[in-house]
């Protein structure tokens, strides 16, 4: 048996099941006039500044923003005055900023091969549910820890399938690049096209393809699974469906 050794990266490692790592819910963008703020733009009274036009609230989102990926604002500038700007909100979701001491949200994490098996294997033992897409393990870090993701614009995870099994067909507008690790006698239904797999070759499943997964082998499909689907469920564009 593996002894598990402590390290500050293994204690940022986040797992998350099929039923956590995939049903991210997000508020849909409201429909939305800013009254308010362009009546404050064109107040006589008001100081030379930035005026946002910010939902960030009805988003739940932790910066400013007027939809997921994007601030608009008034810009009032008072006869004879100035305003510098520097737009560094825009760089919000990707923290591209560089962040207070002791604040950074992205950093490095180690998620140790017998931890993702033991993970799979307690995956395994759950009774398959409409609600569950497959049974993957979701990788997400502690900085992150609120949106169930390693980074802001991308998803990974480790899918797996029982000998006889598939996963059924579905769809998202994420793109897929997939990495066998372990899929002898498996392959894969990509817009009808049959995919056969081969051990550690990369496999892209585009954007709104419909897919499927296949084992007809005698072990346990593993398959390390990368999607930009960080950047859809924040614009609450991943599509995901049957």
């Amino acid at each position: 048996m593996a002894t598990r050794v402590e390290t500050p990266y293994t204690q940022r490692a986040r797992y998350y099941s099929s039923l956590d790592g995939f049903n991210i819910h997000k508020p849909t963008i409201p429909a939305h006039i800013f009254r308010a703020e362009r009546d404050r733009a064109f107040d006589p009274a008001a100081p030379t500044g930035l005026i946002a036009c910010d939902l960030s609230r009805e988003l739940e989102i932790g910066f400013p923003a007027t939809v997921p990926l994007a601030l608009a604002r008034y810009a009032r500038i008072r006869a004879g005055e100035r305003l510098a700007t520097r737009f560094a909100a825009m760089l919000a979701f990707e923290r591209l900023q560089p962040p207070a001491a002791g604040r950074a949200p992205i950093e490095a994490a180690h998620f140790p091969a017998d931890e993702i098996g033991r993970q799979l294997d307690a995956i395994h033992r759950l009774a398959m549910t409409a609600e569950m897409p497959g049974k993957s393990i979701s990788f997400g870090t502690a900085g992150l820890e609120a949106d169930h993701v390693a980074l802001p614009s991308f998803t990974f995870s480790m899918n797996s399938l029982s000998p006889g099994e598939m996963q059924r067909p579905h769809q998202h507008n994420a793109v897929a690049v997939t990495l066998i690790v372990q899929g002898e006698g498996c392959y894969s239904l990509i817009d009808g096209r049959r995919v056969a797999w081969e051990p550690w070759t990369v496999m892209l499943t585009p954007p709104g393809a419909m897919h499927s997964h296949h084992n007809d082998g005698a072990r346990r499909a593993l398959f390390l699974i990368v999607q930009d689907g960080g950047l859809h469920y924040h614009t609450r564009t991943m599509g995901f469906s049957y």
